[in-house]
């Protein structure tokens, strides 16, 4: 053999493994171009999923702002109707003070009307 042919058929062999190289290389690229899309479609559904999230947490959060409202309604609420409960208690005090007052005011006209007949029925022996 020639040392040209020898030259080309080198070159050519060169060739040949730069052209299989780039097979390889686009073989490649083409399995990171469809990962970095797999990781796109994964990265949006993982955002809509964040989305979600939050959304249902700001709900949560408002929900809870409504409860402690009602809470706080409620405890004001028990406030009066323990208050109202003392004033009727008070107030049951004082008509069972009245009702004593009255029964032995009753007691004592009731002895006093006995004694009264006993003295009318002295005065008519």
């Amino acid at each position: 053999r020639s040392e040209y042919e020898q030259k080309k058929c080198d070159l050519s062999r060169e060739c040949q493994e730069l052209v299989t190289s780039k097979l390889e290389v686009a073989s490649e690229l083409k399995e990171l171009q469809d990962a970095s899309d797999k990781t796109r479609v994964q990265l949006s559904e993982f955002e809509a999923s964040m989305a979600s999230a939050k959304a249902a947490i700001t709900n949560a959060q408002l929900k809870s702002i409504e409860i402690e409202a009602q809470n706080d309604k409620a405890h004001r609420e028990y406030d009066q109707l323990e208050a109202l409960n003392a004033a009727t208690k008070a107030r049951l005090a004082e008509i069972d003070t009245e009702i004593m007052a009255k029964s032995a005011k009753r007691d004592e006209l009731e002895s006093l009307n006995v004694f009264n007949k006993s003295q009318l029925t002295q005065i008519s022996e």
